[in-house]
């Protein structure tokens, strides 16, 4: 990944963040070591020079542990890293649902807390996948996991994402951020 793709990922978080979530001006943040500026390897350095010359709303590094107390909306990295991120939120999930029913055992207290965690942590179920970024068109990416119930809201996420006009406005801020840039 280059610090060119990962400025194209803030565009495309941006217009997403605010079709689909509703945040009038997102926060965009670069996923590294350390929340201050200067941090991070050549990638997050270069990708941060780039993004200060735009005018989205960026407010520099975040690391790992910010991502759950929600100081952005809008969170970059590569995907390799994304999707190592994605998967320990998912285990880290199971594991606490496992850890509560451990202490409490098994109550109605805690099986009610149990399925208030999972359903918080499980986006699979909730929306069956996500829309793939960057495409010019509609590709909506499922866990290999899925279910039944997964699948379905998969295709209810599609069509709201193309209700929403996202990939025309997608493309647009793809375009206003690269020119901004160049």
């Amino acid at each position: 990944t280059k610090p060119s793709l990962l400025v194209d990922f803030a565009a495309l978080g941006n217009a997403m963040s605010k079709l689909i979530y509703k945040n009038e001006n997102p926060r965009i943040a670069l996923l590294s070591v350390g929340s201050e500026e200067g941090k991070g390897n050549a990638l997050v350095k270069e990708t941060t020079d780039l993004l200060n010359s735009t005018d989205l709303n960026f407010i520099g590094n975040i690391e790992p542990n910010d991502l759950p107390l929600g100081k952005a909306e809008v969170v970059l990295c590569d995907g390799f890293v994304g999707n190592v991120i994605l998967k320990l939120t998912e285990g880290l999930g199971d594991a606490i649902v496992g850890h509560v029913k451990s202490v409490l055992g098994e109550t109605e207290e805690s099986e009610k807390l149990s399925k208030e965690i999972f359903e918080r942590m499980n986006i699979l179920e909730a929306f069956g996948g996500g829309p793939l970024l960057g495409v010019n068109g509609l590709a909506i990416v499922g866990h290999g996991a899925s279910g039944v119930n997964a699948v379905a809201n998969a295709i209810g996420t599609a069509k709201f994402v193309v209700e929403t006009g996202l990939i025309g406005a997608q493309q647009a801020e793809l375009d206003r951020i690269r020119a901004e840039v160049n």
